[in-house]
């Protein structure tokens, strides 16, 4: 399914089409599986639901935003923001 998604992502994007694929990837090797691609990293609670998970997860070495708080409103413009070049202020 990862590779699926992240190869429709592709396609849709060299057509003018900007993506957004959201995954549950808690290692760097299934990070890196996606290529070139903004990482945004909910660090928003201390453990998931699925037991396995919570055991492989890594924190990630590289991303482009930490979010820390579940205010969606607020990172939704921040992020933009930044990704569109805009002074949020």
């Amino acid at each position: 399914m990862l590779y699926t998604m992240g190869a429709l992502s592709d396609v849709l994007n060299e057509q003018g089409f900007t993506t957004i694929a959201d995954f549950i990837c808690p290692t760097d090797n299934t990070r890196e599986n996606f290529g070139k691609s903004i990482v945004i990293w909910l660090d928003t609670i201390k453990e998931g639901r699925f037991d396995d998970t919570n055991k492989l997860f890594v924190i990630p070495k590289e991303y482009d935003f930490k979010v820390t708080t579940q205010d969606a409103k607020k990172w939704a413009l921040e992020i933009s923001a930044k990704l569109l070049g805009e002074n949020n202020g």
